[in-house]
């Protein structure tokens, strides 16, 4: 029998889903305090599956890993890991995810003050509540591309991509709200705007899709996308680490999880840890040779340099990036020795601390008949200003399309930090003949040229956040 903290989940019969149309995100300013805490330890690993911290090194990863704030976890193909926290809380990644604990504050004297914001970025992910979900309902939350979810005291499972969420509940209730001005990326706790509630009671999903108003409810036995087809996990009694909770009748019993049937249908099923966890080991194929990991590790998943790119790698580039004063900062990647870069350069556009010098003299134009250019990111850096410091960014892609005979430009980039989660920035506006284009909307801003051929692109960009600003350059090359 569940306990009473169920009971306004448990009219029997019909689910009851609540569609909230006012009130507003819960917000909290975070403090350099939270720091990487011990909030717990991987518990079970098997296939191909990868950690970084808070730097952005990326390792194998082994059972009795520690996990805390800024911990990334990536999963390929066959890849799942197991991840047990402080507070008695599970999540279980699903292969081909990638899964951040962005906060993670509990105290044991007091599991009322927790503050935890998980993020699947991609892929599959289950969590089980612990006491600091429990406790700190309204400060918990798992972010996804385009929705943040908060509980009811949990057990449930996502389907995260840019294109949609799918989520589905095995015990309490979620409330899935998609982002938007009343539920933003950076705060914590169950957003009230166009949220909807899902309970266990329900025989439903809940989905969103990226340009849906609200998530909908779909029955349970729709056929579903191929993230969810995945073997199945039963984290509460993972390696036979827990007893299985009791039932009316001293028989135990186990949480149940998501399968795809051989009809394609999505249902419950119910099994032990142990089995599942041999039959995992069996099916996959071990990657152990360090040749092999470091294939993975040589895949560019961020396009910033962890050391400063050499002066003579710059300028090998018809466009750099110099600082007035040559004041190079700690956190430049892709910034040059003014005295070097000048020379045959001439500056373009920039601000008040960078300028752009391009090959060629102010008398140069552009070349004719360029036509419409797509290009492809080389390099960027990208960092995060707040009031207490400045720290990397993660820029995981972007794109950048040039239309010479139309005159304009549209850009957009992927941005990562622990304390934003996935920021994308996005410009577009018009470029004039001497290949500059220069963008102000709302709190962002763009500033960037062309090489006069029109085989490179660079911009300098800001983006202004609740948490601080970002501030960033990228370089291109004609594809």
């Amino acid at each position: 029998m569940k306990s009473d903290r169920y009971n306004s989940f448990s009219m029997p019969g019909f689910i009851r889903p609540v569609l909230i149309t006012a009130g507003f995100a819960c917000s909290l300013l975070f403090s350099q305090a939270f720091a990487d805490n011990g909030a717990g330890s991987v518990s079970f690993v098997v296939g191909e599956a990868y950690i970084a911290d808070s730097d952005g090194d990326f390792r194998r990863v082994e059972v009795g890993d520690q996990i805390g704030e800024g911990v990334r976890i990536k999963t390929l193909s066959g890849g799942h890991v197991h991840m047990r926290f402080a507070d008695g809380g599970l999540v279980s990644v699903r292969p081909n995810s990638n899964f951040a604990i962005e906060y993670y504050q509990y105290d044991q004297a007091a599991p009322d003050e927790s503050v935890i914001r998980f993020n699947l970025k991609s892929g599959v992910a289950r969590s089980i509540s612990g006491k600091g979900a429990k406790a700190a309902r309204d400060k918990f939350r798992m972010n996804t591309p385009i929705a943040a979810i908060g509980v009811r005291g949990t057990d449930f499972v996502v389907s995260a991509q840019a294109a949609g969420v799918k989520a589905l509940v095995n015990e309490g209730a979620i409330v899935l709200a998609p982002f938007s001005e009343g539920c933003v990326v950076d705060a914590v706790g169950p957003c009230e705007v166009n949220g909807v509630e899902l309970s266990e009671l329900s025989d439903q999903l809940l989905e969103l899709t990226a340009n849906a108003v609200q998530p909908r409810l779909v029955p349970r036995n729709a056929r579903v996308n191929d993230e969810f087809r995945s073997e199945q996990f039963d984290l509460k009694r993972q390696n036979g680490s827990e007893q299985a909770d009791t039932g009316p009748d001293n028989e135990a019993t186990v949480d149940s999880d998501v399968q795809e049937g051989v009809d394609g249908d999505l249902h419950v099923s119910r099994f032990g840890a142990n089995d599942e966890e041999g039959a995992l080991r069996d099916q996959v194929d071990e990657l152990t040779t360090k040749d092999q990991v470091d294939t993975y590790k040589d895949i560019k998943v961020n396009y910033v340099p962890d050391t400063p790119v050499a002066a003579e790698t710059l300028n090998q580039r018809q466009l750099v990036w110099g600082r007035w004063g040559n004041d190079i900062k700690a956190t430049d990647r892709l910034v040059g020795d003014w005295q070097s870069i000048s020379e045959g350069r001439h500056i373009t556009v920039g601000n008040q601390e960078l300028a752009l010098y391009r090959t060629g003299t102010i008398y140069n134009g552009l070349a004719s008949n360029l036509g419409k250019v797509d290009f492809n990111l080389v390099d960027a850096q990208a960092v995060l200003v707040t009031p207490l410091q400045s720290s990397q960014m993660e820029v995981n892609g972007g794109s950048l399309s040039i239309d010479f005979d139309a005159d304009t430009y549209t850009t957009q980039l992927d941005l990562y930090h622990f304390k934003t989660s996935d920021v994308t920035f996005s410009s577009s506006g018009d470029i004039n003949h001497k290949g500059y284009f220069i963008t102000r909307d709302g709190n962002s801003f763009l500033s960037g040229a062309t090489s006069l051929d029109g085989s490179e692109a660079s911009y300098l960009f800001n983006q202004k956040l609740e948490s601080g600003v970002i501030q960033g350059i990228t370089y291109w090359n004609k594809q």
